[in-house]
């Protein structure tokens, strides 16, 4: 076995793997690559949180490899049922959606009346299995420093998503009432770093996940928050 870290309590060592899914699901954890590298004995069969012997630890790598699944295949909880027998995400999580995809236009960056940044893309996502493959160009918001940071994506890069679904009401100039549908994003990963535009174009202070970063992380991802804006006064934001 290879030196490698523990992707529970981080130590570095003599690993052994762990299917995510067992039983009658073991093939299908190393097909969709749901297997993590645990230390042998503290975290993977003996000690007091070990995955084996502690059903909170095997609960919170369930519904990790759920929601790894989830994003990675662009699928829903009916999808990852079908696969694997049942469904392991808590119900607060239900409604978040995961995709994975290439923006298909340069990001719009924009500000409320408030000076508050937000910006608006589109990605190209498959959708479905096989024959049935189509592909869809949900549209996302994002606010304030994750906007700012999103606006340096370029078209045609590679990212994953996580966010909510939302419907809000505006007012457009004539006085018409309106209604916009889009994803507010939760998190936003780049995927393709090499094809970023130079650094001097990110906001200050790089996100996880950015070649900064990776310098202080093994895994390079970019989980990026996002507190949602006021803006039922702003009717400037036709979108």
């Amino acid at each position: 076995m290879a030196i490698s870290k523990c992707f529970l309590c981080g130590d570095y060592g003599r690993m052994e793997d762990h299917h995510l899914f067992g039983g009658s699901n073991r093939k299908n954890s190393e097909k969709y690559n749901l297997v993590v590298k645990l230390c042998p004995i503290k975290c993977h069969r003996e000690g007091p949180k070990a995955v084996h012997n502690c059903k909170e630890t095997m609960d919170t790598l369930h519904e990790y490899g759920q929601l790894k699944f989830m994003r990675e295949q662009n699928a829903t909880i009916e999808d990852f049922r079908k696969i694997f027998g049942r469904n392991y995400v808590e119900d607060d999580e239900m409604n978040e959606c995961h995709f994975t995809g290439r923006i298909v236009r340069a990001p719009e960056l924009r500000h409320t009346k408030d000076g508050i940044p937000v910006c608006t893309f589109a990605v190209a996502v498959a959708k479905g299995y096989g024959d049935k493959q189509r592909t869809v160009f949900p549209e996302f918001t994002v606010w304030r420093k994750t906007a700012e940071f999103a606006a340096t994506l370029p078209k045609g890069i590679m990212v994953a998503i996580s966010g909510e679904y939302d419907e809000r009401p505006w007012t457009d100039r004539d006085g018409n009432k309106r209604k916009s549908s889009e994803f507010e994003v939760g998190t936003l990963e780049v995927m393709e770093w090499g094809k970023m535009p130079s650094a001097d174009r990110m906001p200050e202070g790089s996100p996880e996940g950015s070649p900064e970063a990776d310098e202080k992380a093994e895994t390079p991802t970019a989980p990026i928050s996002n507190a949602y804006a006021a803006y039922a006064d702003d009717d400037e934001l036709p979108f």
